[in-house]
């Protein structure tokens, strides 16, 4: 048996969708043999994507030609995914064998293998929405899925009539090694060139996810309350995204307290943890954050052994609790103040929340990810 993941996006991406699916194929490939199936697309990124992610060159990657009309919008978007699907389709259907399973995020190239294929894995990274018809048939045909939290798998049950024993609830993971780097916050400061006399916010990813707020307008609002030597250091996002906050800093007059990075590579971004006093995951309340989401950013926090302040939301309650970060409300400013001069007030509390979630990530790892969908399709 083989193993074929597909994934509809360049690679290398600085997307986390890229990182996530390479760190996953390299755990699998630990497991089974396997093999990625992306699309050629242009991509300014040259780089190879195992030295991009830093990663062992243990499976093979296949890009397969295709209509790249990504540029073009939500219709070109569709059309370049539906391409994508069929061509990748056509290609498995010559290479693969019966047993073999196929494993994707990529509903389009799911739903057409599903016709060829019976071993189909879901691993579902949102929720259906109005295309009941379509999920009804989708979902009932294939052989197993995968959710990232609890309240997706319930949901599916009662929406679909799916049996509990063909979803495997498996969030997503991190490389704590990568992470837990032996290096103190000033030399990390000096490395990456911050001030070394600064209380630092932290925080690290893209600054709006499929044109969606993450809420980094509301960590620049928060600086307002707090004191004057607090700033906040904004790791990613494009130009766009990143002019749009620059406005926002200016109208909450706070503009001479932010620093915008923009997208550093994977390998920076422990050393850049290892520079804050405090990271931030100010997500707003909606479908998406509170229900959907499984945010590597979280993993990757928590084994950096820095305290968290985040948005109380229950896809994060499956991660942290009150013991290992601080919570506080969506979409108040004031809120996350106040959870910001907890921990800067009380070192104490900030170290136990810090080693409290340090403890929690060890059941996170992308070979634990691996090994639990690995037996899952395995025995389905």
């Amino acid at each position: 048996m083989k193993i074929y993941y597909l994934i509809n996006s360049r690679i290398p991406t600085e997307k986390a969708e890229g990182l996530e699916a390479m760190k996953l194929c390299e755990a699998l490939s630990k497991k089974n043999q396997l093999v990625l199936i992306a699309p050629k697309r242009v991509n300014k990124i040259k780089e190879d994507p195992f030295l991009f992610y830093d990663i062992d060159k243990s499976f093979e990657i296949i890009k397969l030609p295709i209509i790249d009309l990504v540029g073009f919008g939500r219709v070109g978007f569709l059309i370049t995914s539906l391409v994508y699907a069929i061509i990748s389709c056509l290609y498995l259907l010559a290479r693969s064998d019966k047993r073999d399973a196929f494993f994707s995020h990529d509903k389009f190239s799911l739903f057409f293998l599903s016709f060829l294929r019976k071993n189909i894995f879901y691993d579902i990274h949102d929720f259906p929405e109005n295309k009941e018809l379509f999920y009804k048939y989708f979902l009932k045909k294939i052989r197993g899925i995968i959710t990232t939290n609890h309240w997706k798998k319930e949901r599916l049950i009662k929406q679909f009539g799916l049996l509990p024993e063909k979803i495997l609830v498996q969030p997503n993971g991190v490389d704590i090694k990568s992470f837990n780097i032996n290096i103190d916050k000033e030399e990390a400061r000096k490395k990456i060139g911050l001030p070394l006399n600064k209380t630092l916010l932290g925080y690290v990813g893209m600054l709006k996810t499929m044109g969606m707020e993450k809420g980094v307008g509301i960590a620049l609002e928060t600086l307002r309350y707090l004191e004057k030597d607090i700033n906040l250091i904004l790791v990613g996002g494009n130009g766009e995204d990143m002019r749009y906050y620059k406005n926002i800093a200016k109208k909450h007059n706070v503009q001479n307290r932010v620093v915008f990075i923009g997208w550093i590579k994977n390998k920076l971004v422990p050393i850049y943890l290892k520079a804050f006093d405090i990271l931030l995951a100010p997500f707003p309340m909606n479908d998406h954050y509170n229900y959907y989401m499984s945010p590597m950013k979280i993993f990757e926090y928590m084994a950096s052994k820095k305290p968290i302040v985040a948005s109380d939301l229950n896809s994060i309650r499956e991660i942290l609790d009150d013991k290992s970060a601080i919570l506080v409300e969506p979409g108040s400013a004031e809120k996350m103040a106040v959870g910001i001069k907890r921990l800067i007030n009380n070192p104490g509390l900030s170290s136990a929340l810090t080693s409290e979630a340090f403890i929690k990530i060890q059941q996170y790892t992308w070979d634990i990810r691996a090994e639990k969908i690995f037996q899952f399709i395995k025995n389905t």
